[in-house]
């Protein structure tokens, strides 16, 4: 268990396309955080023992954030979404955060002045309110999509089969990544884009490869503190049951075999690469 200091949501949720939009891979670690007592800057992460990553049809999710957020917008998703496709998915996470903003934002102002409603303090200015309380409630609402601690993936396939990738963010806003190829939040998010980028990933790969390669990001964004080592996989592809690989599966750990294969491989060429530099140093003493 780790304690750290409030700030992004210390994760990282990953989603890629691969086989030429046929499949989609999502990845997340099981990292989660916890605020201590009332205090919105002091908080602890700790492994869950479970997924932070689930499906609906052909349709997968992954949250980044406070574990109670990530839970009830679950619920709405199940809940709500008629058809359980991805538009409609979509559609009830960003609903689900604005109403949970609005609600958070009604009982503050409730607790500060007394006023039920939020669109009465807003719309009624002429309203006996002390410029103090007023300002701090607006200072509270500008600050409120840091303390909402909330963001999430939504990736798969749509009613006529096409691949998307989809961020929303702790605002409820709707992003579509599927031209990017890859999308990815939480703390480990620049690590996982930088591998992708450098290694100019395209999403023609086979499955196999982008899964491998997938994999070699999350790995790859391990390096900065907020991202778990426990790994859970989602498979999704076109016209077939989604496949989860979760962190303590045989399949799991036969591509974490796999995974310190290829880095023994690369010490032992990287070793011998070393050893011909030595040589050729060498040649130029003499």
């Amino acid at each position: 268990m780790v304690l750290t200091k409030g700030g992004r949501n210390t994760t990282l949720i990953q989603a890629s396309i691969a086989n030429n939009g046929n499949s989609v891979i999502l990845i997340a670690d099981r990292l989660l955080t916890s605020r201590i007592g009332r205090d919105e800057t002091l908080q602890y992460e700790f492994e869950w023992n479970q997924e932070k990553i689930f499906y609906v049809e052909n349709v997968g999710v992954g949250f980044a954030g406070a574990a109670i957020f990530a839970d009830k917008a679950e619920k709405e998703v199940r809940k709500k979404s008629k058809n359980k496709d991805l538009t409609s998915i979509i559609n009830a996470i960003s609903k689900y955060i604005k109403n949970e903003k609005k609600e958070i934002i009604n009982q503050f102002i409730f607790n500060e002045t007394g006023i039920a409603s939020s669109a009465e303090f807003f719309t009624k200015v002429s309203l006996p309110i002390p410029e103090p309380v007023r300002g701090s409630i607006y200072t509270y609402i500008s600050e409120l999509s840091n303390m909402l601690n909330f963001a999430c993936i939504v990736c798969g396939f749509d009613k006529n089969n096409h691949c998307k990738l989809v961020a929303i963010d702790n605002d409820g806003k709707i992003y579509d990544m599927t031209n990017f190829g890859s999308v990815q939040i939480g703390s480990g998010d620049t690590f996982s884009r930088i591998y992708f980028d450098l290694n100019c990933y395209k999403t023609s790969v086979s499955l196999s490869e982008g899964l491998f390669f997938a994999y070699k990001a999350k790995k790859w964004a391990e390096a900065p503190t907020g991202v778990g080592y426990c790994t859970d996989i989602f498979i999704l592809q076109k016209n077939e049951k989604p496949l989860l690989i979760t962190d303590d599966s045989p399949l799991m750990n036969k591509i974490n075999s796999i995974h310190k294969e290829e880095l023994e491989n690369h010490n032992e060429t990287k070793n011998k690469l070393i050893k011909k530099i030595e040589n050729i140093l060498k040649d130029v003493k003499k």
